[in-house]
């Protein structure tokens, strides 16, 4: 542990500087003022140091840097600055003067990891450090505490390394589809894809769109990847596999190699660690296997609910689990990016996945949860058309009291669902979703009681139900839900006891 106390010179902001014995309070109490997450980076070596200041502009500033179990000194340290000491101090002097990229990385080679500015945080000095490039604000134990995050540029040799913090090697494939799920991912609710990625520790190798290279680079590094000279951690596919003609693949045929895509893809999977299926398309075959499917196409290890696919029903990848199906048409952005960085933590096991392998973090929920027309299901006061304000199911189709996903509560670009935007939910999730056996605008019944019941639900419970709430409807909202706008308001009444 490398404890260094002095002070960094502020001249833009005047403040002088000084020197402190080292018998101070840090020493004695390390963790005051410390969050917690960042005490136990800390200790995880010497790459994760935390820089903690404390001071005014009038009064100088003094810093320690915490390593390990805490800062705690030996005598030499004690009696001299080291010379890289020095060097520290005076590059921290500079980027509190002059705040530059250059600087920062300094910091972050010197192995900090996290800033802390002790209560009373100066709010001069803590508005210098907002406006550093390469800092990011963090959060604190308290209001009148300021922390920063360092951010860590990763040359390439750091990028493709044993070490890399990068740890997670992703290949992402297009298969048979419309590339729908791509397209969804770019609505991630993030300034900065690529960032997210790396938080998560996620290095992406190629992905068909995203990528710049094409053709034989791209051949290059799957044969590397193949050849076992690099590593692949996460192969993603989207797009259901086509298997036709006649079982030869050579309907979707992987550009300048002349060989069917669904053989490389079977490659691939048999040395990656983990194998993903980005949409029901790659999951069960979804809407490229709809009609009489004439191309054979299926997902990786499902044809339809029929286990199976591409890989077999008895395929497991190196990393213990089966495919991870993120099902969807499309995927919510957040299934993905939550399942690829819980894949590159290790936090998935089989018992992390429903029966159809699905995430159980967005497949555990039904689209019926947090729907916004739940007022209208609990009365079974219906919308009869598009547009109206009612419950979608007992005549426009609606699957969301069937549908595996989360979208009423996690909703799509921060504010819209399929049931939000007045559409029923076509339970796209489910295997088998693309051939319902109705027009999917249209809920099929027997005797007037819908077929598609809420899950979990018996059929004579829901008929005494249906009845019951139907007879207790209120008048508004009987008229509410055959309007496109709200033609009732709640009646106004007092809500307190008195």
């Amino acid at each position: 542990v490398v404890l260094g106390v002095a002070a960094a010179a502020l001249p833009v902001l005047g403040l002088g500087w000084y020197a402190v014995g080292g018998h101070d309070d840090y020493a004695t109490k390390p963790d005051d003022g410390i969050p917690a997450y960042m005490a136990q980076s800390s200790l995880l070596g010497p790459a994760h140091g935390v820089l903690i200041l404390q001071g005014s502009v009038e009064d100088g500033l003094t810093y320690t840097v915490r390593r390990g179990d805490g800062a705690t000194l030996g005598e030499d340290e004690i009696l001299a600055l080291t010379p890289e000491d020095r060097q520290f101090t005076e590059n921290l002097q500079a980027l509190l003067a002059s705040p530059t990229t250059t600087l920062t990385n300094r910091l972050s080679e010197q192995g900090i990891e996290y800033i802390v500015l002790r209560s009373p945080a100066d709010g001069r000095i803590a508005a210098s450090l907002d406006a550093t490039p390469g800092l990011s604000q963090a959060s604190a134990e308290d209001r009148s505490t300021r922390a920063w995050q360092v951010e860590r540029s990763l040359d390439d040799a750091q990028l493709r390394g044993p070490g890399s913090a990068l740890r997670t090697a992703l290949l992402w494939l297009q298969a048979a589809g419309c590339g729908g799920c791509s397209m969804s991912l770019l609505n991630a609710d993030t300034p900065d894809f690529d960032a997210r990625l790396a938080a998560a520790g996620i290095r992406l190798l190629w992905h068909p769109t995203l990528s710049l290279d094409t053709g034989a680079d791209v051949i290059a590094l799957v044969d590397e990847i193949l050849a076992g000279r690099r590593r692949l951690d996460a192969l993603v596919v989207e797009g259901a596999l086509l298997r036709g003609p006649q079982g030869s693949g050579r309907f979707q045929l992987w550009a300048g190699t002349g060989r069917p895509l669904a053989e490389w893809v079977q490659r691939l999977a048999g040395v990656a660690r983990h194998v993903v299926a980005v949409g029901s398309c790659a999951a069960f075959g979804g809407m490229s296997a709809t009609g009489a499917n004439a191309t054979d196409a299926c997902g990786l290890q499902y044809d339809d609910e029929r286990a199976g696919g591409l890989l077999g029903a008895g395929f497991v990848a190196g990393g213990g689990l089966p495919v991870v199906n993120v099902a969807g048409c499309p995927t919510h952005p957040d299934w993905v990016l939550d399942t690829l960085a819980a894949l590159a933590a290790g936090e998935i096991a089989r018992t992390s996945l429903d029966p159809l392998a699905r995430p159980r973090h967005y497949a555990d929920h039904l689209v019926h949860h947090g729907c916004k027309r739940n007022e209208y299901y609990e009365y079974k006061a219906s919308a009869e058309k598009p547009g109206d304000l009612g419950c979608l199911m007992e005549h426009m189709g609606c699957k969301g009291t069937q549908a595996h996903a989360d979208c009423n509560t996690r909703l799509w670009n921060g504010e819209g669902s399929c049931t939000r935007g007045g559409y029923a939910c076509i339970s796209c999730t489910e295997p088998g979703f693309q051939n319902p056996g109705h027009p999917f605008h249209r809920t099929p019944k027997i005797a007037g009681i819908p077929i598609g019941l809420p899950t979990d639900m018996p059929k004579a419970w829901f008929v005494a139900l249906a009845s019951l709430s139907k007879s207790a409807t209120p008048r508004r909202v009987k008229h509410n839900a055959t309007a496109d706008h709200l033609v009732e308001p709640p009646v106004v009444r007092r809500t307190r006891l008195k």
